[in-house]
């Protein structure tokens, strides 16, 4: 197989961050399908989809501040008090 001058041929795979960028545009893409061919959905009607949206931003401010704190804090603290033979 020739290649040009600046590719080259790698077995590497797409790292998972690449991935996940990838499903969520792909179900966002659907999703716009269906939206753009039905117009409305009729099973979210009476859902406020703005506070589903906020609570999700909460809750992921919240887990993210829990883990950050686990990492910096306690991870550190621990690893010191290992008594390892």
């Amino acid at each position: 197989m020739k290649q040009s001058q600046h590719k080259q041929l790698t077995d590497k795979l797409p790292c998972m961050l690449c991935r996940r960028i990838r499903i969520i545009v792909g179900v966002l893409i659907l999703a716009l399908a269906i939206l753009a061919i039905k117009g409305d959905l009729s099973f979210i009607r009476g859902v406020s989809l703005t506070r589903i949206a906020a609570d999700l931003i909460g809750l992921t401010l919240l887990l993210l501040l829990a883990w950050k704190s686990y990492q910096e804090y306690w991870k550190p603290y621990n690893a010191r008090t290992d008594k390892r033979p």
